[in-house]
């Protein structure tokens, strides 16, 4: 009898203060009852905490504190559509990024334990976003961490863009020698400078057995530069684009010695805008822990290809791939190298490719963001050859670098 008196007097006190009736004592403030509100929620009594919350709505209607008290004690009590309606309007009005944060973490909590993990991802993502101070920031990372391996859809988004002094992958010399004499390449089979923007998506769905079912979009948009356009005026940036389209499945397994990958694939590609050839591929991959700091891989591939152009000719390669890969306390080292061999219906497609790089990230930061260096070394030997008699080799290397600047990121992308 006691307690219901006591409660009743605090309901009363509470309405008359958050309606700031001019002839009524100011029992509670607002924010007294904000605070109220918080600590009778804590205790449980999420009906109080309700009427507290209310009385502030009543006061103003924008009062986020107030809309998230209400949101968490709908939660509670299980009505999550109003929980969630309440959560999103307290988002919408507040005014702050303490609100802002604090309220988008609410969506994501509610929307993860309605399982739809993508969804609260993308809220967290957002409650990154406004995060007051880099604690908060680091709960929103680390609870994104929890709802990403929660959930069984994973979606990578890629985008670079750089120039290049060889979009459209020419020659670098202006002739060529055809069984003993020289000709003269035409400008667009030159090599042409110009930028090349490359945007992919990946999205992969884990079933409850381990398999993995994916479909990845890779498209490569080349622009020529003012230099390019004056020496091949017939030319088009759009006449070197790439796109590939790949569907996946695939599986890992846990092996006494390390992780095994395998998977299959198809996927048909484009050059130009026009379709230039459909594949299927058998691959394999193969990851071993030397120590806390040392990994090696070892992979193995079969593709099938057939052109889309060409008259339908079909081609097969056969590929292996090696890895290692040392964590220091100055950074990260990699050295990797392939090898593969083609057949094919036409003899100049066949080929023998060996490949090796090698990657350096160092720890420290450089102008504030995450530096990596990388160089590849690539021989391509073609024993039978249009032009030449004793077939073709192809030389190439690539330096590069990148920096990732951290300090720039919205939403933590």
């Amino acid at each position: 009898m006691a307690r219901t008196f006591i409660r009743r007097g605090l309901i009363a006190a509470a309405i008359c203060s958050a309606q700031a009736a001019a002839t009524a004592p100011h029992v509670l403030s607002p924010d007294q009852m904000r605070v109220a509100a918080a600590q009778i929620l804590r205790s449980g009594d999420t009906g109080l905490a309700r009427l507290f919350a209310e009385a502030l709505l009543k006061r103003d209607a924008k009062d986020t504190q107030a809309r998230l008290i209400l949101a968490k004690a709908e939660a509670i009590d299980g009505d999550t559509s109003a929980a969630m309606a309440a959560a999103r309007r307290a988002h919408r009005d507040a005014t702050d990024d303490e609100g802002k944060y604090y309220s988008a973490r609410q969506v994501a909590h509610l929307l993860h334990k309605d399982g739809k993990h993508t969804r609260a991802g993308w809220w967290l993502r957002r409650s990154y976003q406004f995060a007051p101070d880099d604690a908060a920031a680091t709960r929103s990372q680390r609870d994104f961490r929890l709802v990403k391996s929660a959930n069984p859809l994973n979606v990578k988004l890629d985008f670079s863009t750089s120039p290049s002094s060889n979009v459209n992958n020419g020659s670098s010399a202006d002739t060529i020698e055809i069984f003993g004499l020289p000709f003269e390449l035409s400008p667009d089979a030159q090599s042409l400078s110009g930028w090349a923007t490359t945007l992919g998506v990946k999205a992969d769905y884990r079933f409850d057995n381990g398999i993995v079912a994916g479909v990845s979009l890779e498209t490569t948009d080349k622009r020529l530069s003012s230099e390019a356009k004056a020496a091949a005026p017939d030319a088009k940036g759009s006449d070197y684009d790439t796109a590939l389209l790949a569907f996946r499945l695939g599986k890992s397994f846990d092996l006494a010695e390390g992780k095994l990958y395998g998977e299959v694939s198809v996927g048909q590609s484009w050059f130009g805008g026009s379709e230039l050839s459909h594949y299927a591929k058998l691959s394999a991959n193969w990851q071993r822990s030397l120590d806390q700091r040392t990994k090696i891989g070892f992979g193995a591939t079969v593709e099938h290809s057939v052109s889309d152009r060409a008259g339908a000719a079909t081609s097969t390669t056969y590929g292996v791939t090696a890895d290692w890969m040392r964590y220091m306390d100055t950074g990260a080292l990699s050295f990797n190298s392939g090898l593969a061999t083609t057949t094919a219906d036409l003899d100049d497609s066949e080929n023998t490719v060996l490949q090796l790089g090698a990657r350096w990230s160092p720890k420290k930061e450089i102008m504030g963001g995450k530096a990596s260096v990388y160089g590849k070394l690539e021989y391509r030997d073609f024993p039978t050859s249009a032009y030449d008699a004793d077939g073709r080799q192809d030389a190439g290397v690539t330096i590069g670098a990148q920096l990732h600047l951290t300090q720039y990121d919205y939403m933590g992308f």
